[in-house]
C-alpha cells in the first residue's frame, strides 16, 4: 500500500490497523502522529482512493469562483445578458450582480 506523506509535516506514513468491514482503518504520521481514521476497507480501494490519499492539491480562489460563475449564463437572472465578469449590465436582481456587489462568497 502506497501512502502520501502527511499533508502537515510531510512525514512518512504508516498504517497502524488495516480496515476491515468491522474495524476502521487508522493511519498515522511516524513524525508528527498526525492521525486519520477512515472507513476505508484494506484491498477494496486502490492506492489513490484511499482517505489519506485524497488531496486537494490547489484551493480555488474567490476571484476564480466569482469568475467561473458570472460565466456561467444559468447563474444570471433571466433578464440578463452577461458580459463575461462585468455585471453592471445585470438585472438588479441577478445573483452574480449582488454576489460582486455585496462582496460574498459564490
Amino acid at each position: 500500500m502506497k501512502l502520501k506523506p502527511c499533508p502537515f509535516c510531510g512525514g512518512e506514513a504508516e498504517v497502524e490497523r488495516l480496515g476491515t468491514k468491522r474495524a476502521s482503518m487508522i493511519i498515522v504520521c511516524s513524525q508528527c502522529g498526525c492521525c486519520l481514521e477512515s472507513g476505508d476497507v484494506s484491498g477494496f480501494a486502490d492506492d489513490k482512493h484511499l482517505q489519506w490519499n485524497m488531496r486537494y492539491e490547489e484551493f480555488p480562489t474567490r476571484d476564480s469562483l466569482f469568475s467561473a460563475m458570472a460565466n456561467d449564463k444559468e447563474a444570471h437572472h433571466p433578464g440578463c445578458f452577461p458580459d463575461g465578469d462585468d455585471t453592471s449590465a445585470c438585472h438588479p436582481d441577478c445573483p452574480v450582480r449582488k454576489a460582486k456587489e455585496d462582496d460574498v462568497d459564490v
